[in-house]
């Protein structure tokens, strides 16, 4: 059984390999000066094959989606394993209080927005969650909490997905502009903290320690990021009493304490 398993992801884990292979040699023979690493082309090459040859999608699904959850997940891990305890605690006099002001700001603004754009509570709420917390694992975790539908849960991950990509590209270029060169801690907090989902952020880091050679970034970066995906404990109580209306399905003891992910742990 396992050996089958093996067998049906080893074209996916293939696939992604390939991908990732090409666009590191593809971004190293571009010029400096050009800024590309090889992270957007990653994304690139891998959308373009996925659509060239549509039906190889579900053979190389089940490799893929190991390669999207854990595997990403692992490199989370061992970006947090590099960080030591002096680190944090010198990044978090800065970075935990605001982490909270942002995930604040946002789960009590966006519900109100997105009700003055008549999207219906519980889309607000996840769209909320998704996008002050930590993307489609926030999601996740507050659907069952709420009682969302299933296409509130598709609306929601698809903006999360769409708008944190578009960032994960565009932000480091604008850090570049918006921070002096070699202000590490304001650049990943800025990373951190306004990208969407983790892996998202850490990709976001790496392109802009890749392509303005400032690996510290990713340190900053993660460490705010981590931060915001904490909160994720009192942001699913707190949605569920607000916005539950008695249709939750899932919310218990257990999924909160399940509401924040293993890997961030």
């Amino acid at each position: 059984m396992a050996l089958a398993s093996l067998r049906a992801k080893l074209p996916g884990i293939a696939a992604a390999v390939t991908v990732a292979g090409g666009a590191a040699g593809a971004a190293a023979s571009l010029p400096p000066e050009w800024h590309v690493s090889a992270i957007p082309l990653s994304i690139a090459f891998g959308a373009a094959a996925g659509n060239a040859v549509p039906k190889m999608r579900e053979v190389l699904k089940p490799g893929v989606k190991l390669c999207s959850s854990t595997v990403l997940r692992a490199g989370v891990v061992c970006v947090g394993a590099k960080l030591s305890a002096a680190q944090v605690l010198s990044l978090g006099w800065t970075t935990i209080p605001a982490a909270a002001a942002a995930v604040t700001v946002g789960i009590a603004t966006i519900p109100k927005i997105a009700s003055m754009a008549g999207l219906p509570p519980r889309l607000g709420a996840l769209i909320a969650a998704g996008t002050s917390v930590c993307g489609v694992t926030a999601i996740g975790a507050v659907a069952p909490a709420i009682g969302a539908t299933q296409a509130e849960v598709a609306v929601a991950v698809g903006n999360v997905v769409a708008y944190g990509t578009a960032a994960m590209l565009a932000y480091p270029h604008l850090a570049a502009r918006l921070f002096p060169p070699g202000d590490s801690q304001h650049i990943g907090l800025f990373l951190g903290l306004g990208v969407h989902d983790t892996a998202q952020v850490m990709g976001a880091a790496a392109s802009f320690a890749d392509q303005y050679a400032d690996a510290a970034v990713v340190t900053c970066a993660a460490v705010a990021k981590l931060t915001r995906n904490v909160s994720l404990a009192a942001v699913v109580p707190l949605f569920a009493s607000r916005f539950g209306g008695g249709k939750s399905s899932g919310f218990s003891a257990k999924a909160l304490a399940a509401a924040v992910p293993v890997f961030v742990l």
